[in-house]
């Protein structure tokens, strides 16, 4: 109960709810174009200084026409569960960018179709690591843009490797 009462006063905020849209797609098949749309809702809250709990749900979905191995029209869901570091003040860029990094467990799930049209689905546990950049847009700085880069493996047979880059609006408490 104390933590993020202490936390608070060494650092402007507490808790972090991001929504990001971006683009990303499998790092596993040859001509991966990184133009899947995707999208992350994002909360954090802090348990150390410049120490988060980050959780991240999101999704990348394919068109119908789309195949992603043997999947036709496939998406993509997450749950990610991650600890964040990040520097508040970045001595590097004057504190204009505030950078982080991340290191996750998860759960993926892939629904789409197979060559017959059968309908396909299944789920494994998987991994997250990214790289986020707070851009702030006020001098309170709770208004913030915010980027991320993002690497998935996910235990899945279709397809194990995923890239996702993300922007988005985050307001912090």
């Amino acid at each position: 109960m104390l933590l993020p009462v202490t936390a608070a006063l060494s650092q402007s905020y507490t808790y972090t709810i991001a929504g990001l849209v971006g683009v990303g797609d499998s790092l596993d098949e040859t001509d991966a174009g990184f133009g899947i749309p995707t999208w992350q809702l994002t909360f954090t809250s802090d348990i150390a200084e410049k120490t988060y709990f980050a959780a991240r749900v999101g999704g990348m979905h394919w068109g119908s026409d789309d195949q992603l191995a043997e999947a036709f029209g496939p998406s993509l869901y997450y749950v990610v569960l991650a600890g964040e570091y990040r520097e508040t003040r970045a001595s590097f860029s004057g504190g204009f960018v505030e950078p982080g990094v991340y290191l996750g467990i998860g759960y993926y799930s892939l629904d789409g179709q197979d060559e017959n049209g059968q309908s396909l689905s299944e789920g494994a546990p998987g991994l997250a690591v990214g790289i986020t950049g707070d851009i702030p847009l006020n001098q309170r700085r709770n208004f913030v843009l915010r980027t991320e880069l993002a690497a998935h493996y996910a235990a899945l047979e279709v397809a194990q490797l995923f890239g996702k880059i993300h922007v988005g609006l985050s307001y912090r408490v």
